[in-house]
């Protein structure tokens, strides 16, 4: 079946990936973590933050988005030339 999530559906399902990553980052909490790891996490979360506020056409929050993972790629791509 096909449909489309509503808004509210589209909410629950980003705190629950919100609360899953949160879990997931304090297991690793004695793991040693790189600084490239850590920046790799940072874009993973706010690009899938991006995608939400997109999808909400939630636009202002999606540049602040868009905004985050420009400065994380600049960081990335400075200090470890991906």
């Amino acid at each position: 079946m096909n449909r489309n999530m509503t808004s509210k559906e589209l909410e629950r399902l980003a705190m629950l990936v919100a609360k899953k990553v949160v879990r997931e980052i304090n297991e690793f909490d004695d793991i040693d973590i790189t600084t490239e790891e850590g920046l790799l996490g940072e874009l993973a979360k706010y690009q899938t933050m991006l995608m939400f506020f997109e999808d909400k056409e939630e636009y202002r929050k999606a540049a602040a988005m868009l905004k985050k993972v420009k400065k994380i790629l600049k960081k990335l791509d400075d200090e470890f030339e991906m």
